[in-house]
């Protein structure tokens, strides 16, 4: 047994993926060990195309992805860095493609779904009056097979039939799954959809079991990306409820104006930047979590393998989560702050003088807050059970006990923190 195998049965060993999950990733290895043993074929590995530069290397179907998160699970929970062979990228390029087939949608259309297989998606803002899509696939189809394979939907365990345009009222539904031979697709295809400005698509229903999905410039009602294999972009993107799930790929956004925000990647990072939003909820099984410059009332950031970080934000409340993770807040304009991490780090600092309530937790790890520059009158209890409790000239000590100290400074407002760990030290300054 190779050792990507090994190595996916000891996550699913020690619970760190799910039966289905290492499935998926014992079919994406043995796919990889298959092509790698074949000769060299025409058009094996894709890249993306000029025109789309600004998305290299962030579409994938099962290659680098799939190393770099399953990777970063366990180096983050194990402290050591595991590889799991030479996996290649296939990103498709649309010279690559064999053909181009259009299919326009009506110009009153409201909801457009998307039920992908072996597929990338790229959304795109167009100036013609009535949305269309354009499908790339590398495999010399006729006008008759092409429909043939994109119309009317029928599934079964082994087989996908596919009806491309399902009409339902005012809703669309467009399969592009292809047919399966032995659980692999028979060709890849790019698949594009392009909306107008002044169109208002009600719900935009993303899905696709191998490929990276790309959104831009779109101003639409709820908008939801789901990918097995694969990362999601997003930037210049108006909605009113957004959901990102992404099981082996990374997810970035930037430029977004929403209600609601969730974004889970179970193997992959989640890298947000400029989000204005009311409810924002981050969550990833083995990746980090970067945010910066975000305005939103309530922010939960959660992952089990990974650091967190919030920078440059304005929040009203946050709430940051770690298993085996550092956490970091810094330059934040917020009211409540609550931090927990089982094996990391904490580090606070620059908050603005709007911080009423901070509540910072390590198991195994140090805890630094930098809190002097805050006008509060400020109560600060420090607790660990085998570390060092220290804290500057700018705080006095009012209480003193084994394993505890609390300290005070005074201000105009008023700020309660509890800074706790039990194998580490707490630092005040």
């Amino acid at each position: 047994m190779n050792e990507e195998k090994k190595m996916i049965l000891k996550m699913l060993e020690q619970g760190k993926i799910t039966v289905e999950q290492a499935e998926k990733l014992l079919d994406a290895v043995n796919e990889n060990s298959s092509e790698n043993s074949e000769e060299p074929k025409k058009n094996t590995e894709y890249k993306i195309p000029e025109d789309d530069s600004k998305m290299n290397g962030f579409f994938s179907g099962i290659g680098d992805f799939v190393k770099k998160t399953v990777q970063t699970a366990i180096e983050t929970a194990s402290g050591s860095t595991s590889f799991l062979g030479d996996f290649k990228a296939k990103e498709r390029n649309k010279a690559d493609m064999v053909k181009s087939f259009r299919k326009d949608l009506d110009e009153d259309i409201e909801e457009i779904k998307f039920d992908l297989g072996e597929s990338q998606i790229i959304v795109r803002e167009t100036d013609e009056d009535a949305p269309f899509i354009k499908v790339w696939v590398d495999k010399d189809f006729t006008e008759e097979e092409f429909n043939s394979e994109f119309e009317v939907v029928h599934k079964s365990d082994d087989k996908v039939c596919i009806s491309q345009v399902k009409r339902n009222k005012n809703a669309i539904t467009i399969n592009i799954m292809g047919s399966k031979t032995n659980k692999n697709y028979n060709y890849s295809s790019i698949t594009e959809l392009f909306i107008p400005h002044s169109n208002r698509i009600s719900l935009l229903d993303l899905s696709s079991e191998m490929g990276g999905i790309s959104i831009s410039d779109i101003d639409i009602g709820d908008l939801k990306a789901v990918t097995d294999f694969g990362g999601v972009r997003l930037n210049s993107v108006d909605v009113d409820d957004l959901s990102v799930t992404t099981d082996a790929g990374s997810i970035e956004a930037s430029d977004i104006d929403c209600c609601d925000l969730t974004f889970t990647a179970d193997f992959g990072s989640i890298k947000l930047d400029n989000i204005d939003a009311k409810m924002v909820r981050l969550t990833s099984d083995a990746g980090s979590i970067i945010v910066s410059d975000m305005d939103c009332n309530d922010i939960y950031l959660m992952t089990d393998a990974g650091n967190l970080k919030l920078l440059d934000s304005d929040v009203v409340n946050c709430n940051m989560k770690s298993s085996a993770g550092s956490l970091s807040a810094r330059n934040l304009d917020a009211s409540g702050l609550e931090m927990q991490t089982s094996a990391g780090s904490i580090l606070i600092e620059d908050l603005e003088d709007s911080i009423k309530s901070i509540d910072a937790r390590t198991d195994a790890g140090s805890i630094k807050a930098g809190l002097s520059n805050i006008d509060c009158e400020m109560n600060v209890k420090m607790r660990s059970s085998a570390g060092s409790l220290s804290y500057s000239e700018d705080f006095k000590l009012i209480n003193s006990s084994s394993g505890s100290k609390e300290i005070y400074k005074d201000g105009s407002g008023s700020l309660d923190v509890l800074l706790s760990t039990n194998f580490g030290s707490v630092k005040v300054y």
